[in-house]
């Protein structure tokens, strides 16, 4: 009985699976945030991972205007990736895009549970699947700027770490957006966080006030209450200089 069960299970995931298939194939708005969202998870995972150097972002700044493009290419390089699924990963996409598009799905409700060991890409599976739904959501509705997605984690550190990596997913779909602003509208993807006053800035006075702290040589022993600890996007550090 287990064992019929879970072929079962497998069947019915599969047919889901072929749903979203037909949907991408059918649906020019499923196929376009399909299209969107691999695009900005490949653009994402170009980036570099490294903080960049504060003194080449002063050399940047300091760089007459016609020449700053050729500083940004030369020390902001993309690394060469073969873009690419795990199966597991698109299988997870594709699992749930009908239910996603279809408010009346019988899987609507449904709480599916990603399960795999640790660095298999699990993060991935989940952020190709907030890229979707976003850029879709702009696709029927391109004023639509309310909360879309909520991820919430156990542990502070992993809140923080994870927070950097779906803010570099947020940095390619905004560029994404800016280049279809006829489709995907004017209103700018953002992401935010609030994990507590003790760990981030509550305003931005706070903020202005830590960031001075941590500029003055006097308060050596200043804790950042930037999660972020470089740009995102060009890897500019960010908090102390």
């Amino acid at each position: 009985d287990v064992a019929r069960e879970n072929i079962n299970n497998c069947y019915e995931a599969l047919e889901r699976m072929q749903a979203g298939i037909n949907l991408i194939k059918e649906d020019e708005k499923v196929r376009e945030a399909f299209e969107s969202a691999n695009f900005a998870m490949y653009k994402q995972q170009l980036r570099p991972s490294d903080p960049a150097d504060v003194r080449r972002i002063k050399e940047f700044n300091q760089t007459e205007e016609k020449d700053k493009q050729i500083v940004f290419d030369k020390e902001v390089k993309e690394k060469e990736i073969e873009p690419k699924w795990r199966p597991f990963q698109i299988a997870f996409i594709l699992l749930n895009l009908e239910s996603i598009v279809n408010e009346d799905s019988k899987y609507r409700e449904n709480v599916e549970l990603l399960w795999f060991p640790t660095g298999g890409g699990k993060t991935e599976a989940y952020l190709g699947i907030s890229a979707f739904t976003l850029f879709y959501r702009r696709l029927i509705d391109p004023s639509d700027n309310g909360t879309g997605i909520i991820m919430r984690y156990t542990l502070r550190l992993l809140t923080a770490q994870q927070f950097d990596r779906s803010s570099r997913l947020i940095c390619a779909m905004e560029k994404i957006r800016k280049e279809k602003v006829d489709i995907f509208g004017d209103e700018p993807f953002s992401i935010g966080i609030w994990v507590g006053a003790t760990t981030s800035p509550n305003t931005k006075e706070q903020a202005r006030t830590n960031l001075d702290k941590l500029n003055d040589p006097k308060n050596r022993d200043t804790k950042s209450l930037f999660i972020i600890q470089s740009c995102p996007w060009c890897g500019a550090e960010i908090g102390k200089v």
